[in-house]
């Protein structure tokens, strides 16, 4: 995740075919650029994160990370 003065950017990538992505943070209410998409070995899945658009106080580039969660259709059989 690289902050920068407006947001966050999340550069995703996967070593084989991940479908349907979903993106989750424990505790933290944001809205995100794209939150399902499938990612290809192809090139990074960049997804943006606008400070404004994060509605929890206080988060921190550290809180982020730590909370972020990463699902696929994979993870719903």
């Amino acid at each position: 995740i690289i902050e920068d003065a407006d947001g966050y950017t999340l550069s995703l990538t996967s070593s084989a075919f991940a479908h349907y992505v979903e993106i989750d943070f424990a505790e933290i209410d944001c809205l995100l650029s794209d939150n399902y998409f499938d990612i290809t070995n192809a090139a990074p899945k960049k997804v943006r994160i606008e400070k404004n658009d994060i509605r929890t106080k206080n988060v921190t580039r550290e809180m982020l990370c730590a909370q972020l969660r990463l699902k696929t259709v994979a993870h719903s059989y």
